[in-house]
């Protein structure tokens, strides 16, 4: 009978260090408030998209860049405001993850 609790023992899914109970998240997992967070964000950046293209297609112009090279900052520039939101979201996530 102590043969079989030995083996279950073994068979066991929980680790024996508290090392190994800690795992670390794949690279492109994210939770679903930071989900949540870069949804609401692209949408106040969408107004920010379409005035752009707006003005370009009216023939808006500036001096130092043609329109064509503006609408390429501003969809940089959402892009890099909707990595630097869900950075920031993971951040905290994972901050209050390790504080528990």
């Amino acid at each position: 009978m102590e043969d079989g609790a030995k083996d279950n023992q073994a068979e066991s899914a929980e680790p024996a260090t508290p090392v190994a109970a800690k795992k670390k998240r794949p690279l492109f997992q994210i939770h679903l408030l930071t989900v949540i967070v870069l949804t609401f964000t692209a949408s106040a950046l969408l107004p920010i998209i379409m005035w752009s293209v707006d003005g370009i297609s009216d023939g808006l112009e500036r001096r130092c860049f043609s329109g064509a090279d503006i609408a390429i900052l501003v969809l940089v520039a959402c892009a890099l405001l909707l990595w630097l939101a869900g950075r920031i979201c993971e951040h905290l996530i994972r901050r209050r993850e390790r504080r528990l």
